[in-house]
């Protein structure tokens, strides 16, 4: 009887142990994991930051602050750091990442009119105001702004369909570190 029991201890260990012992050496990933190249549709994030915004007027109203992204990868915002002189008295709004066009082509002082902004590869065609300059699908200029964006792998600028008045007017955006910062913590108990 013993010896039935010992050999199922035996047993049941071994079998329980299996499935232990196969999740200690992850499989190898995959060729196909692994991206080697920039798609035409994507930009670097980090070279977004800095990029100058320009209102409905054609003049510059901020620059990009920083891009907020979800747990998914999305981007859902951006900050915009306005009004100030060399950053001092500036303000940081944020406004949808959906609210900006792009704009490939770099600004000339020839320039005018605002040109037709882009959209990342798969995103939605972004409106045109009326007076900007626009290139017909599939014409020689719609062409140039998509090689300057695909050669560089970032927008030249951003364009938001607001003044600076409207954004020095907006509300402050704070970082999750300032609000934690400036809420009360509960105070604790001790015992005598």
């Amino acid at each position: 009887m013993l010896k039935q029991h010992l050999a199922a201890c035996l047993v049941g260990t071994a079998l329980a142990a299996t499935p232990v012992l196969a999740q200690t050496s992850p499989a190898p990933p995959s060729p196909g994991q692994f991206i080697t190249q920039q798609s035409p549709g994507q930009w670097r994030a980090s070279k977004l930051v800095g990029i100058d915004v320009y209102g409905t007027d054609n003049a510059k109203i901020g620059d990009i602050r920083e891009v907020l992204i979800n747990r998914s990868g999305s981007a859902e915002a951006v900050v915009i750091g306005v009004g100030g002189f060399l950053g001092i008295g500036e303000k940081d709004v944020a406004v949808p990442f959906k609210g900006l066009e792009w704009v490939t082509e770099p600004m000339t002082p020839a320039t005018t009119t605002l040109p037709s902004p882009v959209a990342p590869e798969g995103g939605s065609p972004v409106p045109t105001a009326p007076g900007t300059t626009t290139g017909a699908p599939g014409s020689i200029a719609e062409r140039d702004r998509a090689a300057v964006a695909v050669s560089r792998g970032y927008p030249d600028r951003a364009v938001l369909r607001m003044t600076k008045a409207d954004l020095q007017n907006a509300p402050t955006f704070r970082y999750a570190a300032e609000t934690s910062a400036t809420t009360p913590v509960p105070p604790t108990r001790t015992s005598p």
